[in-house]
């Protein structure tokens, strides 16, 4: 990333932990990438396969929200 871009990726790292907000994104699982990600803060990142999980619990979830609500 450039100077600005990094700048308002660090800012917007900043704000979200100071309001006690987790961090987390997708991204390459290039040890570079992680070492990155980790320096600024990250506290979650997903990698191919994590996008399954996470999908398939949050519908998992939506489907009974639906059930109950609906």
């Amino acid at each position: 990333f450039d100077e600005k871009t990094m700048s308002k990726i660090k800012e917007a790292i900043s704000i979200l932990k100071a309001n006690g907000k987790y961090v987390g994104l997708a991204a390459g699982a290039s040890e570079k990438e992680i070492q990155i990600w980790s320096s600024l803060g990250i506290d979650m990142l997903f990698f191919g396969a994590d996008w399954g999980d996470a999908y398939s619990g949050a519908k998992s979830t939506l489907d009974l929200m639906k059930k109950q609500f609906n």
